[in-house]
């Protein structure tokens, strides 16, 4: 597949062009998708974003047909409850944590070493943002997310600038920007996409299968970089940048039509 760059509001209709792909995808798919904003609607808090049965129904007949993963920004065991289906496997921590088949939880040994640095970051910034109405964190094992969707227009300004400030404190840890998000985390080499490219062979030991990813953030770029190399990448289109994505999809509502149809598809109906 077509790996260059090209603008979201430039990429057709995954639902669109979904007969056509399917006379492609021959030998065997596997899915692989984002949770908050492609299988939920982006909310104002994470707790929010939960999982409508009728999705929860998707994923259980998808599974029946294709192995598919969860690759996600939560932590693996609260998007287990979140989720909840048998037979997925799970990406957490933007691949900080990865499952395998069995149901075994590997994270990336260095990470502990980064964990120090991690704790006295969220301690400052719960004293710094502390002031700012709508700001808030969220705390995971491996990384810190500094949430400020709810905090008003005039006041985002200081939240960027104070998560500046201390993490010119801690230069080995680095920042990926989200939606209204901030995730902090270690400095490592590692990232959604590179966990992906673990995460395949785990799924496909062949190497025959066609990976699908859909996701709809910017971190989800990494993934799309690997997955278009023998895939197809979807995007989950809120705005426009530039992307590795072959198609998109306008919201959640279209990932759930979008995977209806690919299974109706697939059993023949």
């Amino acid at each position: 597949m077509d790996c260059q760059p090209r603008q979201a509001v430039q990429l057709p209709s995954g639902l669109a062009a979904l007969p056509q792909l399917l006379q492609t995808w021959q030998d065997g798919l596997l899915m692989l998708l984002d949770y908050d904003g492609t299988l939920t609607p982006i909310v104002e808090r994470p707790e929010l974003a939960v999982l409508a049965p009728e999705t929860r129904a998707i994923l259980c007949d998808l599974v029946s047909v294709m192995p598919v993963a969860i690759v996600s920004g939560r932590e693996v065991h609260v998007l287990r409850e979140l989720v909840d289906v048998p037979g997925l496997v799970y990406v957490g921590n933007h691949g900080f944590e990865m499952e395998n088949l069995a149901g075994e939880i590997h994270s990336l040994e260095d990470v502990q070493a980064y964990l120090p640095a991690l704790d006295a970051v969220e301690q400052r910034l719960r004293e710094g943002l502390a002031g700012i109405a709508g700001a808030f964190l969220e705390r995971k094992r491996a990384s810190l997310a500094v949430h400020f969707r709810l905090v008003a227009e005039v006041d985002i300004s200081q939240v960027q600038t104070r998560v500046q400030e201390v993490l010119s404190e801690h230069p080995q840890l680095k920042v990926t920007l989200g939606k209204k998000v901030v995730e902090i985390q270690p400095g490592l080499d590692w990232d959604k996409g590179k966990a992906v490219e673990w995460l395949l062979p785990q799924l496909d030991a062949s190497g025959r299968r066609h990976p699908i990813y859909i996701g709809d953030d910017r971190t989800d770029e990494n993934a799309f970089r690997i997955v278009c190399r023998r895939g197809t990448g979807i995007l989950v289109r809120e705005d426009d940048h530039p992307t590795t994505a072959h198609y998109a999809l306008e919201d959640p509502g279209e990932v759930r039509l979008f995977l209806q149809q690919l299974i109706r598809s697939l059993k023949g109906a």
